[in-house]
C-alpha cells in the first residue's frame, strides 16, 4: 500500500546503527579500574560530551507536490548553540 498521495513522495529515512564492540569495552572498564585503583585522593575522572541543539528550523523532507520548491519561516538569531557538560561517575557531580 501506497502512503504518499499520488505525485507526492518523501526521501527515506536513513540511519547507522550502533554497534557494541564488546571486546573495546571491556578494555576501557579494566583501563578504567586500574586508574582509579591508582589515582591519589584529590584526582578525580571525568567524562565530557556536548549537544549542539539548532536555533531555527533545518527542513529535511516533507509531503509536497513533486518537485515544489516551500519555504519555511525562519527564525532569527542563532544558528547553534553549544552546550558542553561533565560527570564525576563516582559521585555523579556535574
Amino acid at each position: 500500500m501506497k502512503l504518499a498521495p499520488a505525485g507526492h513522495g518523501a526521501p527515506p529515512a536513513r540511519g547507522n546503527r550502533a554497534q557494541a564492540r564488546s571486546a573495546k569495552q571491556a578494555a576501557f572498564i579494566a583501563f578504567y579500574m586500574a586508574l582509579l585503583k591508582q589515582m591519589q585522593t584529590d584526582e578525580v575522572v571525568l567524562f565530557g560530551d556536548a549537544v549542539h541543539p539548532l536555533h531555527a528550523v533545518r527542513p529535511m523532507g516533507c509531503w509536497a507536490p513533486a518537485g515544489s520548491k516551500l519555504a519555511v519561516p525562519q527564525t532569527s538569531g542563532r544558528d547553534r548553540l553549544n552546550v558542553h557538560g561533565a560527570i564525576d561517575l563516582e559521585t555523579g557531580r556535574t
